[in-house]
């Protein structure tokens, strides 16, 4: 997956708040907080997600539904999830 690497920071400004990367290249913008610090998290937790699920995969753990869950959400992510594809066209 090719998504811009780095940390992504929140900056402030008026009315808004800036997901920019440490070379202020801009990510996104948001009004609300709560959805600028999901988005500036997105980086490491694609990467947490997919290290662990690639773990279990490994080592057969016995985490059932979450080896499901982690699966939908990386698709989603990667923007290969069959069901918000579908959606998405109608």
């Amino acid at each position: 997956m090719n998504y811009t690497k780095g940390e992504w920071k929140i900056y402030k400004v008026p009315a808004a708040f800036l997901i920019n990367t440490d070379n202020m290249e801009n990510i996104a913008s948001c009004s609300n907080q709560a959805n600028a610090h999901l988005i500036s998290a997105a980086p490491d937790m694609y990467e947490a997600c997919k290290e662990m699920l690639e773990e279990l995969k490994i080592t057969k753990g016995a985490a059932g539904i979450w080896l499901v869950r982690w699966a939908k959400a990386l698709a989603k992510a990667e923007g290969t999830d069959v069901c918000n594809t579908q959606n998405a066209k109608r």
